[in-house]
């Protein structure tokens, strides 16, 4: 299943600007046409060939976990395709704004970067809590209830605060 379709992409991207952007010698196409459009798929097929490629650069999602992701987790994977295939398209087109080109595939790789160092995760996914440390040790609380026999012969080992190193205490 891919990441995006042609229906995502006109849902998010203005479909005049769509259009303007497949559109060659300024024939006009119907929304069949736009959506059956081999630019407008190869767009997207980069798009997502882009986004598994970071992904996996990243190591931190296999191909699997991105096909089983849930749905709110997609829907960002959906959002970057679209902002890289709308890229793509503007790269097609020299005529259009370069700035315009830029803004939208900065957008995108700033997402794909934070998804592919570790500092954004999709939710759902195994590797939004990967990373973090766990604490699984006994509290304070649990230590100070102990019954150890320094605890029990007072006088004859030191204070349980003293036994710890120096720099600890």
């Amino acid at each position: 299943m891919p990441l995006a379709t042609p229906e995502d992409l006109l849902a998010r991207k203005r479909a005049a600007l769509v259009h303007d952007l497949i559109a060659d010698d300024g024939v006009a196409l119907s929304p069949a046409e736009v959506r059956r459009h081999p630019a407008l798929l190869a767009a997207l097929g980069d798009a997502e060939a882009a986004i598994r490629a970071a992904l996996a650069a990243g190591k931190r999602y296999l191909p699997a976990e991105i096909d089983a992701l849930p749905t709110e987790s997609r829907a960002l994977l959906v959002r970057i395709a679209c902002d890289l295939a709308a890229a793509f398209l503007m790269e097609r087109n020299p005529a259009r704004d370069p700035d315009e080109t830029v803004r939208a595939r900065e957008l995108a790789e700033r997402w794909l970067g934070q998804l592919r160092d570790g500092s954004a995760a999709l939710p759902g996914s195994e590797a939004e809590g990967a990373g973090l440390p766990t604490v699984n040790g006994p509290t304070a609380l649990d230590y100070d209830r102990l019954n150890l026999l320094p605890d029990r012969v007072r006088n004859y080992f030191p204070a349980r605060h003293g036994r710890l190193p120096t720099d600890r205490r």
